[in-house]
């Protein structure tokens, strides 16, 4: 992503230049749908994978949704089950408010589990988690877990949870597509 103002060559996603500071999410936002390469498509081309290729076309985890009130005990128990690191908090089984994920459990509760487990998993649910709509790319997602500092990301359409990616699917579908790639 080039910037506007400064002509910087920024990483693909990037929400502000690193060399001035000029807010680039307005410039990084695909045109249309013309843009995004589809989700079956081999491109050898990397760099044109992650910054054309929307989250959509990755197959991401199994989404566990919870309510404000469930008791953070269930929570540990659905999340070990299903082999997932998060689970999204919604609202009356829709809007999503918030996400739990192990590291806030390790973080917020594994000291004094024994007290809390059967608190409300609204006490340590990070609120208004970052969303990305389903077609934001690759690249976009990636650039938001890293400076979020987070490793899942809801995705969200109509203001409800549709899908969810983790930094591993990401990982995991790039790999699939470029294992192969050079080898014949």
């Amino acid at each position: 992503m080039i910037c506007p103002s400064c002509e910087f060559d920024n990483i693909q996603g990037a929400d502000a230049c690193e060399s001035c500071g000029t807010d680039l999410t307005e410039y990084d936002i695909p045109d249309s749908a013309a843009e995004l390469l589809p989700a079956d498509s081999v491109q050898p081309d990397l760099s044109a994978c992650i910054t054309r290729t929307p989250i959509s076309a990755v197959e991401g985890r199994t989404m566990i949704l919870v309510e404000p009130t469930t008791p953070i005990s269930s929570i540990v128990k659905r999340m070990s089950e299903a082999n997932v690191g998060c689970a999204l908090v919604v609202y009356e089984g829709q809007a999503l408010i918030g996400i739990v994920s192990e590291r806030d459990i390790l973080v917020k509760v594994a000291h004094q589990y024994d007290d809390v487990r059967d608190n409300p998993v609204s006490e340590i649910m990070t609120p208004a988690p970052e969303t990305l709509p389903p077609d934001a790319t690759i690249a976009w997602a990636l650039n938001r877990m890293d400076l979020g500092g987070c490793r899942h990301i809801p995705i969200e359409e109509n203001e409800r949870p549709t899908g969810l990616v983790s930094v591993r699917d990401l990982l995991k579908f790039l790999i699939d597509r470029y294992s192969n790639v050079g080898s014949a």
